[in-house]
């Protein structure tokens, strides 16, 4: 693989992580801008707060991800060696 593709992966899936927490953030913005009617306290540290809340979704989906695809081989391994030392 490229680099080209392997920072595009990369893109997607901070995309995707961002995709879901929209909907957290939607609810945030309105309790605070609507509900409190106070300003955002240090605006800059709020948005790099949430920037590193995307990229540690990213990453806390893909350890996910990357641990639970070998999870059903180990399963059928063990399953096979049961039944085969039987």
């Amino acid at each position: 693989m490229s680099y080209n593709k392997y920072f595009l992966s990369i893109l997607k899936k901070l995309w995707d992580a961002l995709v879901d927490l929209i909907p957290i953030i939607v609810v945030v913005v309105f309790f605070q801008s609507i509900v409190i009617r106070e300003p955002f306290p240090q605006i800059g540290e709020v948005i790099f707060g949430i920037i590193l809340v995307i990229l540690g979704l990213m990453l806390f989906i893909e350890a996910n991800v990357g641990a639970l695809l070998c999870f059903p081989a180990i399963m059928q391994w063990t399953f096979a060696m049961h039944m085969f030392l039987k």
